[in-house]
């Protein structure tokens, strides 16, 4: 598939609306294409906020559609028939256009109803929900459990590049990997998978025969926990322990990252330091 084609049909596989050979296709473009798999991270982004905004407590009658349909009967036959949006527009566009017309007709009909009588207190789906805080005992139980149990990965190492594309078309969000090689840190593999309804990425790596768990998580959806704050060549980091494994927890542009291991504190603090002050790979 070309990439014109799949940008213009990225808002129909994000909605899952594409006939699965559509669907397979354009997911194999996106793991060979960082320029559309980064347009797609950016329109699921997007979609997200808009999705959220959108969410309301208010219930339209249940005689609207009703009317809806008996106006749009009464309307005379057009002669010509009028694109929807004009043919030079992008998909942002459209999809800007679409979501601005949805705030109206939501913020419409609200305002009505609160001029009929009935007064909204509160509409919680128009305000920002609170952000459940992450739970580092997940974490280390996913750790434990993969060590346990290891299963083949879903996208195998060692190539960070190629880990990077095939995990930011699972998740819908630039998921980095960084080389940690030179650190002694071999990249097994990736995979997705979901701690307290969000959806992670997750790396798994060999440092010198310790088995080291990366976790990034959309800072939007879940914030981190309360840990000891630390400065570590100039980035702030927060570092915890519990039941034999160590935690180090930063944040980087919208992103959380947390590394989880078996090792001492001071020893995995220096392997996030690297990992942080990595170029990260796309």
């Amino acid at each position: 598939m070309k990439c014109a084609r799949v940008q213009d049909r990225l808002l129909l596989y994000l909605a899952g609306e594409l006939e699965p050979r559509e669907e397979g296709a354009l997911r194999s473009h996106l793991e060979s294409c960082p320029g559309c798999a980064a347009v797609a991270a950016e329109l699921a982004e997007t979609q997200e906020l808009v999705t959220s905004a959108l969410r309301t407590a208010v219930n339209a009658p249940a005689t609207l559609q009703a009317r809806v349909m008996a106006a749009a009967r009464r309307e005379p036959a057009r002669r010509r028939r009028w694109a929807a949006f004009p043919p030079l527009w992008s998909w942002k566009q459209r999809f800007a256009a679409t979501a601005v017309a949805l705030c109206l007709l939501i913020g419409g009909y609200g305002l009505g109803h609160w001029h009929g009588g009935k007064q909204l207190s509160s509409v919680p789906g128009l305000a920002r929900p609170d952000r459940p805080t992450l739970s580092l005992a997940l974490l280390g139980d996913d750790h434990l459990e993969y060590l346990a149990n290891p299963q083949p990965a879903q996208v195998p190492g060692p190539d960070p590049r190629q880990v990077s594309r095939s995990m930011t078309s699972m998740l819908k969000f630039p998921v980095a990997v960084v080389d940690l090689q030179q650190e002694g840190a071999r990249l097994l593999g990736g995979r997705k998978c979901q701690l307290q309804g969000v959806w992670v990425a997750f790396l798994l790596y060999d440092w010198k025969g310790e088995r080291v768990s990366l976790y990034q998580i959309d800072e939007r959806k879940i914030t981190l926990p309360a840990l000891r704050p630390t400065t570590f060549r100039g980035r702030m980091f927060h570092v915890g322990a519990a039941d034999g494994l160590t935690y180090v927890c930063w944040r980087s542009g919208a992103m959380n990252f947390v590394m989880v291991s078996g090792a001492a504190p001071e020893r995995l603090l220096r392997l996030a330091g690297c990992a942080s002050g990595m170029r990260e790979s796309a």
